[in-house]
């Protein structure tokens, strides 16, 4: 099948039944809702980009199993120059809307779920390989959109999964019958989970022999029996309900939009299960999900940063004080912090290595360095970028005021700037300064996706190789080393 356009895919969440609930209430043509469409736009704009001739490069790639030229989005990395391709992707998605592109997580599932079944296959002769590929070719031959389910509700943090008060506070296997599954349990912050046509649903952490049941990776349509999404309500949501077109900032791409994946009692026919209850390899598979989705974030942190150094340099110019030394400086700042993240994200990608699968992975210790550098990074360039607007990025009229015929005179008379920009262009500026800076967009997922930072820190600390850099000094100081 030929790649989708963005007209494709918002025709084809038409012919789904996907169950989504907003404020207590099912919705029906869930993609024409006004908090899910900003969703379903940037979903979008990811398959458009893959038909600009411009960026088709990054933006596409051959697929592996039916040598199709396939979204990026759904591609398994076979060579570095892959991993290095899907940073630049996700590097102009997320400059191009301004926000997340929905899909990250579910390539870096793919990517994560690849070697892992090969592995478990040699190991223990299992057929997880014939069957994820089987799904795979499926997915690369309808162009469809995968969520990366991962992260559980978890209830009581400190406790283990089979000790909580439900045992369904992680997702697990209720069920094994001779067709199939049936799974119980919940995923939390799902970005854009509504809006994609699949989700392959994995372990949110490594679970211990004892429990298997939690051991379980599989794929499911988003529209399956007993799969229900709960829109989790953010600050950008109520100004789409009581705002209007300038008022949103992002106009067609914003706010963030995340869904809690309710599994009740779902059905899994067994050639969508790639994994059952084989805990020894969920620490690697997790670690490896994990060092996929920071390398990324990377380029998606670096995009993001970008934007907010144009809106901030626009807003400098609109209030008449782009030449001014210390806005110079702070843009400046935000440029470096950007270009440092994104040349982490190339690193890693350039210092991946190849799996006993064939398959790519991104260096560990260069992916989480990245991420958390750019986790500390984005809030200090939104901190700068507001300190560049001033108040105006924080609080302003809405547009329903600029358009009064009481008051709009009044409104276009006193929030007026450089004579050269009108006040509507300066207050459209300056809502989006509002969206990006004051956290309607909720840059706190950019920062805790993918693990909070102290997640990095542990990391970093473990890769460190501090051994050998001991070792190091003491040569240069004349202390003995001894050999181990």
């Amino acid at each position: 099948m030929a790649l989708k356009t963005g007209g494709d895919y918002v025709e084809s969440l038409k012919t789904m039944k996907t169950v989504v609930y907003i404020g207590g209430e099912k919705i029906e043509r869930f993609y024409d809702h006004p908090l899910i469409t900003p969703a379903v736009n940037t979903v979008a704009a990811g398959y458009d980009l893959a038909h600009d001739p411009n960026h088709a490069e990054i933006t596409t790639a051959i697929s592996h199993l039916t040598g199709d030229k396939i979204n990026r989005f759904i591609h398994i990395a076979n060579s570095r120059e892959d991993l290095i391709k899907r940073e630049h992707q996700i590097k102009l998605c997320s400059f191009t809307t301004g926000q997340c592109v929905y899909q990250c997580t579910g390539t870096d599932a793919l990517n994560a779920a690849a070697p892992m079944v090969y592995e478990v296959d040699q190991a223990l002769g299992t057929p997880y390989t014939e069957r994820f590929n089987k799904w795979l070719s499926y997915i690369h031959q309808n162009d469809l959109t995968v969520s990366g389910a991962l992260t559980d509700v978890k209830g009581v943090r400190s406790k283990r999964p089979p000790e909580q008060a439900s045992p369904d506070l992680f997702l697990r296997v209720v069920d094994k019958q001779a067709d199939g599954i049936v799974v119980r349990g919940a995923k939390i912050f799902q970005s854009g989970a509504a809006v994609v046509h699949e989700h392959l649903v994995v372990p949110t952490q490594a679970v211990r022999a004892g429990e298997e049941q939690y051991a379980v990776v599989f794929a499911v349509p988003s529209d399956a029996e007993g799969v229900i999404h709960v829109h989790q309500f953010g600050p950008g949501d109520a100004m789409r309900l009581v705002g209007s077109g300038i008022d949103f900032g992002n106009i067609k791409y914003g706010p963030y939009s995340a869904q809690i994946i309710i599994f009740d009692n779902v059905f899994v026919p067994w050639d969508r299960v790639f994994l059952c209850g084989e805990t020894q390899f969920t620490a690697d598979f997790c670690e490896r999900f994990g060092r996929i989705h920071r390398c990324v974030s990377c380029a998606c942190t670096s995009g993001w940063i970008d934007l907010f150094t144009g809106v901030a340099a626009s807003c400098a110019e609109y209030n008449g004080i782009s030449t001014k030394s210390h806005i110079k400086d702070k843009l400046a700042q935000m440029v470096f912090m950007s270009n440092r993240a994104y040349a982490c994200g190339i690193a890693a990608a350039v210092q991946g290595h190849r799996t006993p699968s064939g398959y790519y992975l991104p260096d560990a210790l260069l992916s989480n360095i990245g991420k958390l550098d750019g986790a500390l990074s984005i809030n200090e360039a939104r901190r700068l970028g507001c300190d560049i607007c001033g108040g105006l990025s924080v609080v302003l009229p809405l547009e329903k005021d600029l358009h009064s015929p009481e008051i709009g005179s009044l409104i276009e008379e006193f929030l007026k700037g450089t004579p050269e920009v009108s006040t509507e262009e300066r207050l459209r500026m300056f809502k989006l300064a509002n969206h990006f800076f004051v956290g309607s967009c909720l840059v706190e997922a950019k920062i805790n996706g993918s693990g909070p930072s102290e997640v990095q820190k542990v990391v970093i600390y473990h890769l460190a190789k501090l051994e050998m850099k001991k070792e190091a000094a003491k040569k240069l100081c004349g202390i003995p080393v001894t050999d181990k």
